[in-house]
């Protein structure tokens, strides 16, 4: 039998070997496996937009928020098939959910192809950000990417607004100015960024909030209006 000391001992070496398993799976929870952002059914399928962090790798901007180097991968069922692909493994982004850089889908079942966007912190030291365009078609296992914009920020409450003749008109708003921001794809990587109308960055919000992460659309995108 053991006598009270070893018990002790024993007892206490389980108690850390527990901890320590307990803090190794909350270090791997990013790591490991993928948080998903958002999920939908269509016509013919079901999209998960998933995403994890490399807790280990990350940026800073002069205030000391943090964004960590980031994965953004998509399940998608379609026609009876269901892949998994790696849309960018690059990106640094909030390891919480910011709400002003919540990656935005747009799923277009007409010309069966999907354009996500997501924003991603620039270099240290600096406020400004990249804004990333990835689209695939629905029959395909490839994403392209398209850089929208760098060094800026006005990428922030992102939302598409449509599919204009199979090119995603995108929302978003620029603190650097105050104003509205449209984003029209007019050619294979070529964008056309143009401030709307000024507003106050609450009454933006209103508008993202009443918008889905994920637009499923088949006709052409509608302007927002203003007051």
């Amino acid at each position: 039998m053991l006598n009270l000391n070893k018990l002790v001992r024993l007892i206490l070496l389980c108690i850390f070997l527990l901890c320590s398993l307990n803090s190794n799976a909350q270090d791997t929870v990013w790591t490991e496996s993928y948080k998903v952002v958002s999920s939908t059914s269509f016509k013919n399928g079901k999209f998960t937009l998933k995403k994890k962090i490399d807790p280990k790798v990350f940026r800073k901007n002069p205030q000391g928020t943090t964004y960590y180097k980031t994965t953004f991968a998509v399940d998608l069922e379609y026609n009876g098939q269901t892949v998994t692909s790696i849309v960018d493994s690059t990106l640094y982004t909030s390891a919480k959910e910011d709400l002003g850089m919540i990656p935005c889908v747009l799923i277009d079942e007409e010309r069966q192809f999907i354009a996500i966007f997501s924003n991603s912190k620039e270099d240290d030291g600096m406020f400004g950000l990249e804004g990333f365009v990835y689209q695939m078609l629905m029959n395909s296992n490839k994403w392209v990417k398209e850089t929208l914009f760098t060094k800026a920020n006005f990428g922030w409450f992102s939302f598409f607004g449509g599919s204009n003749n199979g090119n995603p008109e995108l929302w978003h708003f620029s603190y650097a100015g105050g104003a509205a921001m449209l984003s029209i794809r007019i050619m294979p990587g070529r964008w056309n960024t143009v401030a709307i109308a000024p507003i106050k960055e609450e009454a933006f919000i209103q508008q993202y909030l009443s918008r889905k992460k994920v637009l499923i659309t088949s006709s052409p995108g509608l302007p927002l209006l203003f007051e």
